[in-house]
Parts: structure tokens; sequence; C-alpha cells
């Protein structure tokens, strides 16, 4: 299966902005811990922390469009380059292998 496929996985699309919320997130404490141990009124450190919030939102978003767009440029490289050979089934249809149903339990 290759990975840019149509599917894509369960995180396609999803990667940019959990790296934009885990930087808004971290910029939200952080705010809110320095305004704290300034001693500045709860409202200045409500407005700056959601500003910074904000700000880095946006700047994880960007992070994150860059950095899925270059790891897909590399898997799509690496792809191109190392083709996976087609190979055939081991056993047919017919079940004539092993493997192929309840006459291969062994009861002891």
């Amino acid at each position: 299966m290759r990975v840019n496929e149509e599917s894509g996985g369960p995180m396609k699309g999803r990667v940019p902005s959990v790296i934009a919320a885990c930087m808004a997130m971290s910029a939200f404490g952080i705010a809110v811990i320095a305004g704290l141990s300034r001693g500045n009124p709860a409202s200045e450190i409500l407005l700056r922390a959601v500003i910074s919030m904000v700000i880095c939102y946006l700047v994880g978003l960007t992070v994150g469009l860059i950095a899925q767009y270059v790891i897909g440029l590399h898997v799509r490289q690496y792809e191109a380059a190392h083709p996976v050979p087609r190979t055939e089934p081991r056993f047919s249809q017919g079940g004539s292998g092993v493997g192929d149903g309840a006459d291969d339990v062994l009861v002891v």
C-alpha cells in the first residue's frame, strides 16, 4: 500500500492542526504563567495569553503545513526510487495448500 493513496491514513490532513494546537496551548500556558509570576492583573494576563495563542496557532499551522508537504515529497521520492515488486500469492484460492481450513487443526 502506498502512503499517498486517496485514504492517506488516519492522520491525513490532521497533522498541521495538531501541531498548531500544541503550539497555541503551549503559548497560552507560558503567557499565563509569565503574567502570574509578574503579578499582572487577570484581564491583562488573559488578553495577552489569547493573543499569543492566536499568533502561535497561525505559526504552528504554517509550520505543520510545510512539514507535511516536505515529508510527503520525501515519501513520494523514496517510493519512486524504491518500488515494491509485485509477488504472486503463496497458495492458490482452491484450498489445496496448508492453512486453508479446519483440516489443519491438530487436536491432542
